[in-house]
């Protein structure tokens, strides 16, 4: 049993390992989709809200101009914000732009946002320092960027849906674990009986020289196990013989000498 012991622990190793590897791609997939399901509400506003900067653009109006109108377009889309996010706009270096009414400055490092303005996208998304932030690059009428338009919300939402999830997914596993590991348990014992007694056979058969076991060998290896028995019994037959005939040519050597010494 101590075969059947180990295969059974190897083989819960494996399946809680591939438990694991399965809840982790699952939460890695939900948080994903989660992100960007929350961010395509946000781009909407903001990507709307660029194009209306940009038709300004083309009238000569610049982004920082429009910031400053209590009325104009990036007033609306603040005001179409769902829940605490909020509207911030920053020019080609990631320096917020200020707006009437409007308080609080960027919550992250410039750096990520100068990378995704000079690049010139116009729709980007990432999370930074508990934040979610959702982008877009607007580019002036002579093809340069001139900042971007950022919708920006606390990822609590998404961490804590992330927390339940995983609550969720390990509740399960040990729910499904639990019968799993009694089944495989069972299925185990009754499937390393027979190879057990085989190689307990085999063991016999070697370090014991006890060839009778094999005969009463059972299981996927007895028809191993019995060619095996015939050949060790060969073997074993050859070796008496010729043990036999070393000490027959040591009497007669011992014979002999006994002769020529007289």
């Amino acid at each position: 049993m101590r075969i059947g012991l180990r295969v059974y622990v190897y083989s819960m190793l494996v399946i809680m390992a591939a438990l694991a590897l399965l809840g982790l791609m699952s939460i890695v997939k939900y948080e994903t989709i989660l992100t960007e399901t929350l961010s395509k509400r946000l781009a909407v506003v903001v990507e709307d809200a660029r194009a209306s900067v940009e038709k300004a653009g083309t009238l000569g109006v610049s982004l920082r101009a429009l910031a400053q109108q209590p009325t104009g377009p990036l007033a609306v889309a603040a005001e179409l914000m769902p829940g605490e996010a909020r509207v911030i706009v920053v020019d080609a270096h990631g320096s917020p732009v200020s707006m009437p009414g409007r308080e609080g400055g960027l919550p992250i490092a410039p750096a990520p946002l100068v990378e995704r303005i000079s690049a010139q996208d116009k729709s980007w998304n990432f999370r930074d320092g508990g934040y979610l932030i959702v982008g877009s690059t607007v580019v002036n009428s002579f093809g340069e960027s001139e900042g971007a338009i950022l919708a920006v919300q606390s990822d609590q939402a998404i961490t804590d849906r992330d927390n339940a999830m995983l609550r969720r997914i390990v509740s399960y596993s040990f729910i499904t674990l639990v019968p799993i590991a009694l089944l495989a348990a069972l299925v185990v014992f009754l499937s390393l009986r027979p190879l057990g007694r085989s190689i307990h056979a085999m063991r016999s058969v070697v370090e014991e020289r006890d060839e009778t076991r094999i005969a009463d060998a059972r299981g996927p290896l007895a028809p191993t196990l019995h060619w095996f028995g015939r050949i060790f019994g060969d073997l074993e037959q050859q070796r008496k013989e010729a043990s036999q005939t070393l000490d027959a040519i040591e009497i007669l050597a011992h014979t002999e000498s006994r002769k020529n010494g007289k």
